[in-house]
């Protein structure tokens, strides 16, 4: 059978209210001592709430979480969604990687890296598959350079101010001229 994502609402027993996602094969209740029980791949897991509401979702966030259940959060027994991490791959035949994050830089010699972030975790694996996972604000609070210290999509040129370079990007830049020679006729 396959796994299904299944968003959970409850109401535990001292009445606090909260939501949960869960990637497994079946979901359900019965009744238990402050109201229900859960049910999960038809095995009675002794958890017990005074309200459960299971909903089948595609992936986390495509149901909207009422505000009263938005305050808690358990990631539960089972996981998150069945949704597996996108990965990007950075810095294909480059020597370092570097991700930073906020203030804070991570250093990988191991090249390429997989970048992939979901939520409030980013999880980097080095070419070796060592993997770390580093908490983030949220997904496009990194940045990924590559043995010159600028983004890929730039290119470094010395600069004459610290920190000696700066850092252009391609793309803009070639539009940047595309649209000149557009409007010399060229």
């Amino acid at each position: 059978m396959a796994k299904q994502c299944y968003l959970l609402l409850f109401t535990n027993c001292v009445n606090a209210k909260g939501h949960s996602y869960y990637c497994v094969d079946s979901v359900g209740s019965t009744s238990g001592s402050c109201g229900v029980v859960q049910v999960i791949n038809g095995v009675n897991t002794g958890i017990g709430a005074k309200e459960l509401i299971f909903i089948p979702v595609s992936y986390a966030g495509a149901y909207p979480i009422p505000s009263e259940y938005s305050t808690s959060y358990d990631s539960g027994y089972y996981g998150s969604c069945c949704d597996p991490p996108v990965f990007n791959t950075y810095c294909q035949g480059g020597k370092q990687a570097k991700v930073t994050v906020l203030k804070l830089e991570y250093i990988f010699q191991s090249t390429p890296i997989k970048v992939s972030c979901k939520g409030t975790t980013l999880k980097i694996e080095d070419s070796s598959g060592r993997t770390r996972s580093v908490g983030v604000p949220n997904c496009s609070s990194y940045k990924v350079s590559c043995d010159d210290d600028c983004p890929e999509g730039s290119h470094k040129c010395t600069h004459k101010k610290y920190p000696g370079y700066c850092c252009i990007p391609c793309k803009a830049t070639g539009d940047k001229l595309k649209n000149i020679a557009n409007k010399v006729g060229r």
